[in-house]
């Protein structure tokens, strides 16, 4: 185990506080358990697409005090992992976007259950992974411009669950609670929502000051936060469709995840090899 501290670093308006947690290695994405509020950070560590095993999953405890930076490595295990991005935890098992494998690992005994390789159905760069309110992982493929389901049990189903050049590059993906789909497009530069019955349509055309989006998520109140890799900004969305820049300074942000439960925001500043934890109240 290793502590990290925890620096104040910014002070921004309404009330928003941050401060960072640091030494990962190219972090990706980030992801709290709602069963037990640890939050888990994936890192790259190297190139995006190269299977060298020596990607890792760090642990962050609930109260911020101590940080397992390597608690499911490549490099030190038995099982695989390259380049981990996208992760969703389900029944105590952390799924993981693995280039083009999406690889399972039990959480409580940090041991490698499951690997999904999508290659054979045209995966190529996994990068976000979902579950919908059925029970189906739904992951993005960048360079598909595919999104694939994962239907799992004893006999894995996979299929193209959306598959259009319009999608240019998908890669952040949530959920609603209505169970419609939002998924931003990198190239593009798109946020595209999914209904049932197949209305794909979408939901926030391309601005100009929009140059490479990355992730998405909402807050309790249905707003939704997506980031900008490129100009190193976040945007949020209201209900109403208004579009506002995101207090703060951010230099390369991809992964963002919501703490509904403790109002909080994850953000991975990817090459500054940090998580910034900013309160929304």
């Amino acid at each position: 185990m290793k502590n990290i501290s925890l620096l104040v670093f910014l002070l921004i308006p309404a009330l928003l506080f941050a401060f960072y947690l640091r030494d990962f290695k190219n972090p990706n994405r980030v992801i709290v358990d709602p069963a037990t509020d640890y939050i888990y950070v994936s890192n790259v560590n190297g190139a995006p697409v190269a299977r060298d095993d020596n990607g890792f999953i760090s642990r962050i405890t609930p109260d911020f005090k101590v940080v397992t930076l390597h608690f499911l490595d490549g490099a030190l295990n038995d099982y695989e992992l390259d380049a981990p991005k996208g992760m969703a935890i389900k029944d105590g098992i952390l799924y993981v976007a693995d280039i083009d494998t999406i690889r399972g690992y039990d959480l409580k005994k940090r041991i490698n259950v499951q690997n999904i390789n999508l290659a054979p159905y045209g995966a190529k760069y996994l990068v976000d992974l979902v579950f919908t309110r059925r029970g189906e992982l739904l992951v993005s493929d960048a360079a598909a411009n595919a999104i694939f389901q994962v239907t799992l049990g004893k006999g894995i189903i996979v299929s193209k669950f959306l598959h259009s050049p319009l999608l240019k590059g998908p890669t952040g993906l949530a959920v609603l609670p209505d169970g419609r789909l939002v998924i931003v497009s990198s190239r593009g530069s798109n946020i595209w929502e999914y209904k049932k019955g197949g209305k794909f349509h979408r939901l926030l055309e391309k601005r100009t000051y929009y140059r490479y989006l990355e992730d998405v998520d909402y807050d309790k109140y249905g707003n939704l936060y997506f980031t900008d890799f490129s100009t190193g900004r976040i945007f949020r969305l209201d209900k109403n469709g208004r579009v506002s820049t995101f207090p703060g300074t951010f230099f390369s942000p991809r992964g963002i995840t919501i703490d509904r439960k403790n109002n909080k925001m994850f953000v991975v500043e990817f090459s500054l090899d940090r998580v910034d934890v900013i309160d929304l109240e």
